[in-house]
């Protein structure tokens, strides 16, 4: 699984002057949050020092939870290689913005060793036994789907029988209310199936120096 951070909203410099480096110390997310907190109070000011943004956005975001300030910044990321199982997972977070590899397109377990196109779950690597019984089933899977072909069905016929363990890649975009939604679901939730919440925690991972909205304790 790789987890690529491609875009994120990009403040405009001649509205915050102040803006003579780079925007990670305070992010444009940190600035972007108070500006349009202080909006909210009559007071817009883009020209506030990185304490001033500190203490403002540690209390009306983090303690009083107007979250509602964090949906004006957001991320997009390239995921690679998550399988569709977890995908289906991912999109039910409807307030993120999807763009899938589409198997209309993709020939289903194309490698010569089915292996090399799915995510293989953890708890069965170790377990020789298990492996024979998966591999088996994919390979079943495999000769169904290009007999299938062969019979002339296009590819949008025959991908119904893909194993949900196929691997898939994925857009996804969204702000960072949404994303901290996501993480207090996916990362800081019981009971979290393991594939998921490696991609929740990369994705926090590259967000966090953004900004502390997303830490377990204020979510």
């Amino acid at each position: 699984m790789k987890v690529t951070l491609i875009a994120k909203t990009s403040p405009i410099t001649e509205h915050f002057p102040k803006a003579d480096r780079p925007w990670y110390s305070p992010s444009g997310l940190e600035r972007i949050v108070c500006s349009t907190g202080k909006n909210c109070t009559g007071k817009f000011d883009d020209k506030l020092g990185v304490d001033e943004i500190d203490k403002f956005n540690h209390l009306n975001v983090n303690k009083l939870k107007h979250d509602s300030l964090l949906e004006h910044y957001q991320f997009t990321f390239r995921i690679e290689g998550i399988s569709r199982a977890c995908s289906h997972q991912l999109v039910r977070h409807r307030h993120l913005s999807f763009s899938q590899t589409s198997q209309r397109f993709i020939s289903v377990l194309g490698s010569e060793n089915p292996l090399f196109d799915v995510v293989i779950p953890e708890k069965f690597k170790d377990n020789d036994e298990a492996m024979v019984i998966f591999a088996g089933a994919l390979a079943a899977c495999k000769e169904a789907y290009y007999e299938l072909r062969e019979l002339g069905f296009k590819k949008e016929d025959c991908r119904s029988i893909s194993p949900q363990c196929h691997k898939t890649d994925i857009i996804v975009s969204g702000n960072a209310r949404a994303l901290k939604d996501f993480f207090r679901l996916r990362l800081w939730g019981k009971g979290v199936q393991n594939e998921i919440k490696v991609l929740a925690t990369k994705m926090y991972n590259i967000v966090e120096s953004y900004g502390n909205f997303f830490d377990e304790k204020y979510s």
